[in-house]
């Protein structure tokens, strides 16, 4: 597995010459890695007692390359099960910058919710995100990874609402660009406070612009 280190393979991938010439086997590998990831994870499942849905995003950068090495930097603490196809979504709060990518992970692991959530911004932080307070918030940004939804062993919803984490994510619902995705691997998925379909949610947001890029398959 590769490990995101301190950043080195991320500084590497930023550097404009080495993009140019090796941007297509970089994608490759990569590709092939996640792919590799997310198919182990019918081996080695069973062991844990987590399972999350992700939502990850990009708009600085090279973001199809940033969200593989996020999707990589999770594998080494879990198993993904699925991802989502690929979407390029219009920014929602504050417009004045570049679109994003985005994509749903199905996410397995033993780390329960406090440490998956610090777990996902040591990944954010390595791959070139400013974790400062006073960072601009919805601002472009290399990676965002969003903890969704949370299940226990039994299939049981974990709700929380604590100042820095709260699941579900309370923002879920207004977002098509988390919707769509998350429609594509659990449009049953009823959200267990509102007490509806993630294919309802989903549709109710039909107005915001969101175009399918491709799946990750």
């Amino acid at each position: 597995m590769i490990s995101l280190g301190s950043g080195a393979l991320y500084q590497i991938v930023q550097q404009p010459g080495w993009r140019m010439v090796c941007r297509s086997l970089i994608v490759a590998v990569l590709t092939s890695l996640v792919r590799k990831v997310t198919r182990a994870a019918t081996l080695r499942k069973g062991s844990l007692r987590v399972e999350y849905y992700l939502g990850l995003g990009s708009n600085l950068g090279d973001r199809q390359i940033n969200l593989q090495l996020a999707l990589l930097g999770l594998a080494e603490r879990g198993v993904i099960l699925r991802c989502s196809p690929w979407y390029e979504t219009a920014p929602l709060y504050v417009t004045d910058q570049p679109a994003f990518l985005n994509l749903v992970a199905h996410f397995r692991t033993l780390d329960d919710p406090w440490t998956m959530l610090a777990r996902a911004k040591e990944i954010e932080g390595r791959l070139g995100r400013d974790l400062r307070p006073t960072a601009m918030r919805y601002g472009p940004r290399p990676v965002d990874i969003d903890l969704l939804f949370a299940f226990e062993d039994a299939g049981k919803a974990v709700v929380l609402d604590f100042t820095g984490l709260t699941i579900p994510h309370p923002r879920l619902a207004e977002r098509a660009f988390v919707l769509a995705p998350l429609r594509d691997l659990a449009p049953d998925l009823v959200h267990p406070l509102l007490n509806t379909s993630i294919r309802d949610l989903a549709d109710a947001q039909r107005d915001q612009a969101i175009t399918l890029v491709s799946p990750l398959t």
